[in-house]
């Protein structure tokens, strides 16, 4: 829905004084920035997955029984992955309930 001039420029007035009266809330609200935080937030899970991955082999790897310290890397790899897969899955929702992305074209 298109608006009016006078209201392009009340809303413009509002948006000024939001970002002056709480910068911080007013880049919250802001749709590009949330993009970009979730897709920083979903590459550091994608390393922390790997990272995991390899916590969990060399942990595996080096452990001399049920309680060593390569069976608590190894653990502590398995948690990694787990908690990454969900940062990811969690990232991938809120990107795509923002709405499509306008760098990929959809059809």
């Amino acid at each position: 829905m298109m608006l009016s001039e006078d209201e392009q420029k009340s809303l413009h007035g509002i948006e000024i004084s939001l970002l002056a009266d709480d910068p911080r809330l007013a880049t919250t609200l802001d749709a590009e920035a949330v993009k970009l935080s979730l897709g920083r937030r979903r590459r550091f899970a994608h390393y922390a997955l790997w990272i995991g991955f390899a916590f969990m082999l060399v942990g595996a790897h080096v452990a001399e029984g049920w309680f060593s310290i390569g069976a608590m890397v190894s653990c502590y790899g398995v948690v990694m992955q787990g908690w990454s897969t969900v940062a990811i899955v969690r990232c991938d929702r809120a990107l795509a309930a923002s709405g499509p992305d306008d760098r990929v074209q959809r059809r």
